[in-house]
């Protein structure tokens, strides 16, 4: 089912299958996007063919949106508000004080079970650090501490998370579309898209059902505190992905994950801000939006009025690549990578 082996030192697409390529090559096609081309005015590190570290770059705006999705069950507006339900819970706070495991376990049961806020574990700890209780579910990710304060005193803290290993997962399919295994303590826990070997790979490509990936590692927190590894398969890019320059290769993969979150939202048009807000902020890049004469920018800072469909796009201070691909009838989405500057 799956076979390791080494990353190959020559050109990055020497060896991949045709059919590799033709389906990326389709997938891109459906999806609408604008290939670009390389400009014969670019700088020349910005206009060299990506070559060999072409499977490198798309695997880095992968592993980089895999990390946002993360980073988002950390910092979220829904967390910072399940944290502040968990420190205010006068009934978990009294009882951990009394030193109450009982009452504690019930006072967890019942901001988990809560209908309206969204707590995939908590745990309770003491002032020593000793557990007095803990519920939820078996393999949760993005643990967020607290301070539990009874009558102006410390008394205990607390570790919680909204988001289980399957729930993440599922977020890295529905954005990105690699297939995903989450190992904790060297062991499969969850999967999708694949079946993936029962511990961790530690070559960097790796062959799955007869096509070839690239292996990307990350590390991430869990509950109970140990590290749990995100392995992230990157398919293959095709030989004419390899032609572009590497400020190409990343605005083409940027656009494909962006592409994906806008297949996300059924009604584009009438959410036209929060799309471009939640594909900004998973990719960082600028992407806008057009449907008629109407524009929403989601990302930093001003861009030129007039933009072009593919290509470079410099207002004399910045530079971008732009990709930009039809999600829905008179409708235009651009997606904005700076440039590195020579």
């Amino acid at each position: 089912m799956w076979r390791a082996t080494p990353r190959p030192e020559s050109h990055g697409a020497r060896g991949r299958g045709r059919a590799a390529r033709r389906a990326l090559a389709a997938a891109l096609s459906s999806l609408g996007l604008v290939a670009a081309a390389p400009a014969a005015h670019a700088d020349a590190p910005a206009s060299s063919p990506c070559a060999a570290t072409t499977l490198a770059t798309v695997e880095a705006v992968d592993s980089a949106v895999a990390n946002s999705v993360y980073g988002g069950e950390l910092e979220g507006g829904e967390v910072i508000a399940d944290a502040r339900h968990v420190a205010g819970s006068a009934a978990l706070a009294s009882a951990v004080a009394r030193g109450d495991a009982a009452a504690a376990l019930a006072a967890v049961k019942a901001i988990v079970y809560h209908p309206f806020w969204h707590i995939v574990r908590l745990a309770v700890l003491d002032t020593s650090g000793t557990v007095v209780a803990t519920y939820g579910g078996r393999y949760v990710l993005a643990p967020v501490s607290g301070q539990l304060v009874w009558h102006g005193k410390v008394v205990g803290s607390f570790l919680m998370s909204v988001q289980d290993d399957i729930g993440f997962a599922k977020l890295e399919s529905r954005f990105v579309g690699d297939p995903i295994g989450l190992y904790l303590g060297g062991s499969l826990v969850a999967e999708l898209g694949g079946t993936l070997p029962p511990a961790p790979p530690a070559a960097t490509l790796l062959e799955l059902h007869g096509e070839r990936y690239g292996v990307v590692t990350e590390s991430y927190r869990a509950i109970p505190l140990a590290p749990l590894e995100a392995v992230i398969l990157v398919r293959s890019p095709p030989a004419s992905l390899a032609a572009q320059s590497c400020t190409a290769v990343r605005a083409t993969e940027t656009a494909r994950v962006v592409a994906r979150i806008a297949a996300r939202y059924p009604h584009l048009v009438a959410t036209l801000g929060a799309f471009v807000e939640t594909a900004s902020s998973y990719t960082g890049a600028t992407v806008i939006a057009r449907v008629g004469a109407r524009t929403v920018t989601g990302g930093a800072g001003p861009v030129p009025a007039t933009l072009p469909a593919s290509g470079p796009l410099s207002d004399g201070a910045q530079q971008w690549w732009v990709v930009s691909f039809a999600p829905a009838r008179d409708t235009r989405v651009y997606v904005l990578v700076p440039t590195p500057s020579s």
